[in-house]
């Protein structure tokens, strides 16, 4: 029996010896490569941790040959009480790191400024990176109120905080949080929500029942503050009043209430700046709306080959000044020609660029513009063929004008 017992055990040590050599042995150095591990904190403009922000680091693809590899990876991570954050086994490759909370601006990892791209971070197998730091700026806030000639407060204006900037080469005034942000940034989510909202037909940034405003999340900078009490703003808007009723039927000149800069003026030139900084609540920002006598243009919109009215035809009027369809001008005078007619109203003296774009399929867009003056109570009535050319001034190669 012993002999027995022997043997069985010394079957089963085989056996055991036998399944280790068989299974996968660990590669030479395995045991001695790292996670990627990266940590940092969030502070403010004095060096103060900020808690409870969100950071998120963002793969953008990834720069080292990895097996396997799946695409960019995205990480997200809540600042302690010391403003710090900690990401373990991040996957190789190249990431921006960005951080957001309610009361600051979007930050980005190196941005020198708040426009700024975030410094891009590559990651390789057991790289480790301490120290990161990223610095949140305290948002400014503008408040005020909109009136009209005689005190009583206007419910429901559009209010437009903007500032000089750079498009397509020429200074214009462009609307906060329009926009991308310049070179692969990530664009603050809070300042592009309320711009989309602004171009689709009010959001956040109109007057309540007391006609009073606030306007968060502003940069530091100088800004001019506007106020428009037209009702049918923005692409929604338009649309909703074309359904209504098709072609508008003609608007007869006449006094009403514009869009007026603070604090009483008709164009920037008149408008007093409001100057930011970082952290500050602006206040008593109230704008008085001017009532003055405005006109329409009508026209109608009419395809070059057959001579057919062009049906939702889209047509934007832009400010004076402008040649190109800036985000100011997105959020200005727009319509859509449902019947191939069109009226554009509520409009001052002035010399008004027209562009109209006809878009029947994703490879069939069609445009054309014209410059309209108006100088007097007079509607001016044009007629739009199809083109490529969108210049102010410029009808020789995108359109020919027709007069009724």
């Amino acid at each position: 029996m012993p002999q027995k017992i022997f043997l069985f055990a010394l079957v089963t040590v085989a056996a055991v010896v036998a399944i280790a050599q068989q299974a996968p042995q660990p590669a030479a150095g395995a045991a001695n490569q790292k996670p990627i591990r990266l940590e940092g904190r969030v502070v403010g403009l004095n060096g103060d941790p900020v808690r409870k922000a969100n950071v998120r680091l963002q793969g953008s693809g990834p720069a080292i040959p990895v097996q396997n590899s799946q695409g960019p990876t995205s990480y997200s991570q809540t600042t302690d009480d010391a403003g710090k954050f900690v990401f373990d086994n991040v996957t190789p490759g190249r990431y921006t790191l960005s951080a957001n909370k309610n009361g600051f601006l979007a930050a980005r990892y190196g941005a020198r400024t708040e426009d700024s791209p975030a410094v891009p971070l590559t990651f390789a197998t057991g790289d480790e990176k301490k120290n990161l730091e990223i610095k949140m700026t305290p948002q400014g806030v503008v408040m005020g109120r909109v009136i009209d000639q005689d005190g009583d407060p206007i419910a429901n204006a559009q209010i437009t905080v903007a500032r000089y900037g750079y498009d397509g080469g020429r200074r214009t005034l462009i609307p906060a949080g329009v926009g991308f942000a310049p070179g692969g940034a990530n664009p603050d989510p809070a300042a592009q929500a309320a711009a989309a909202q602004a171009l689709l037909g009010g959001g956040g940034q109109t007057t309540d029942d007391q006609g009073s405003f606030r306007i968060v999340n502003l940069a530091p900078g100088r800004y001019y503050v506007s106020a428009d009490p037209r009702p049918n703003r923005g692409i929604m808007g338009m649309i909703a009043a074309q359904g209504r009723g098709g072609a508008s039927a003609p608007t007869a000149a006449g006094p009403a209430n514009v869009a007026t800069y603070y604090p009483n003026g008709l164009e920037p030139r008149d408008a007093s700046p409001v100057d930011v900084s970082a952290g500050s609540e602006v206040r008593g920002i109230d704008i008085r709306v001017r009532k003055e006598s405005v006109y329409s243009i009508r026209g109608k919109v009419v395809d070059a080959v057959s001579g057919n009215l062009v049906n939702g035809a889209m047509v934007l009027v832009l400010p004076p000044g402008s040649s190109e369809a800036n985000p100011a001008a997105l959020m200005s005078n727009m319509t859509v020609a449902m019947d191939g007619n069109f009226e554009i109203t509520n409009l001052l003296p002035g010399r008004y660029g027209i562009q109209g774009m006809a878009v029947p399929g994703l490879a069939g867009t069609r445009g054309g513009a014209r410059s309209v003056p108006i100088s007097k109570p007079s509607e001016s009535h044009h007629q739009n063929r199809s083109g490529h050319q969108r210049r102010q001034c410029d009808w020789r190669r995108a359109s020919t004008l027709r007069r009724h």
